[in-house]
């Protein structure tokens, strides 16, 4: 299906539409009055049913255009969703907020089936505009998430894991371990460590972002697209790893969150299932292509 959605601050429109043997046709129309949208979407079966659901900011869609729940706190830049906390079931969802007057919490973890709050401080921070989330740490379990605006990397659980890191623009898998390293525009950084890439004579664009990224070669560590005067330039890794993985596109989550870098805010890429130091050995999803006559 295509998923059609406008809006972000006051009213929000979405349907889907599916286009078979040469029709397109409406499955579903959705609307919203009141805001809550953000700068990006994100897209994974939060309910166990096999199907999508659609993240639009504070809000869940059902796959079949339902409304499932809202937070309450408006809108916000950034949302990152897989599975932060691997002690509990099913996917979290990090929220960024950017509405004092508005938000209760400037950031704060969520379950997604429920949209039930999990953790988040309490305290004002202003318009937290940027945060983060990925496995940085081999200290604690689970992903690690920070934002611009409040003190600290957090834990899974909520508590304090050390010293924020110095980027809080991407994550990605890069070096030979299972842990995430810092992309920030055209350099790649370790936590709590040093330079990893930089890409000379290449610029960022808005937001000190690159062009994009991912794993697009296959061995699960992910690939930079740089813009470099008037060439386009891929990055990869030269640091043998000894952990095997099938490609983490073979994953409906990471591939939708890698599709999502060309609309809105790009945000880091996740992927559905915990991926990370400690994680439980995976197996490869069964992915058919139909034949067509």
């Amino acid at each position: 299906s295509v998923i059609i959605l406008r809006g972000t601050y006051t009213k929000l429109f979405a349907e889907a539409w599916n286009y078979r043997d040469g029709t397109l046709s409406r499955v579903w129309q959705w609307n919203r009055t009141g805001g809550g949208g953000f700068h990006n979407l994100r897209v994974g079966d939060i309910d166990g049913d096999g199907k999508d659901e659609i993240i639009n900011g504070s809000m869940a869609i059902d796959d079949d255009g339902r409304h499932l729940w809202v937070t309450g706190e408006d809108h916000g830049d950034r949302l990152h969703m897989t599975d932060i906390d691997p002690s509990r079931p099913g996917l979290e969802i990090f929220y960024v907020q950017e509405s004092p007057s508005v938000y209760q919490h400037p950031h704060h973890l969520r379950d997604a089936r429920t949209g039930q709050l999990i953790w988040g401080p309490t305290a004002k921070a202003g318009d937290n505009g940027r945060g983060n989330c990925g496995d940085v740490s081999a200290a604690h379990p689970g992903v690690e998430c920070w934002s611009s605006a409040v003190d600290g990397l957090i834990s899974a659980t909520g508590q304090n894991a050390g010293s924020k890191p110095s980027s809080v623009n991407f994550s990605i898998w890069w070096d030979g371990d299972l842990l995430r390293e810092l992309l920030d525009g055209t350099t790649i950084s370790k936590y709590g460590g040093g330079t990893l890439l930089s890409a000379s004579g290449c610029t960022a664009g808005s937001r000190n972002a690159p062009m994009g990224y991912g794993d697009v070669i296959g061995d699960w560590r992910e690939e930079v697209f740089q813009r470099c005067g008037n060439t386009i330039r891929i990055y990869t890794t030269t640091v043998p790893t000894e952990f095997r993985h099938y490609t983490l596109m073979h994953d409906s989550d990471y591939r939708t969150s890698v599709a999502s870098e060309t609309m809105g805010y790009m945000q880091s890429t996740q992927p559905g299932f915990f991926f990370g130091e400690g994680m439980a050995p995976s197996t490869a999803p069964a992915i058919t292509v139909p034949c067509r006559p």
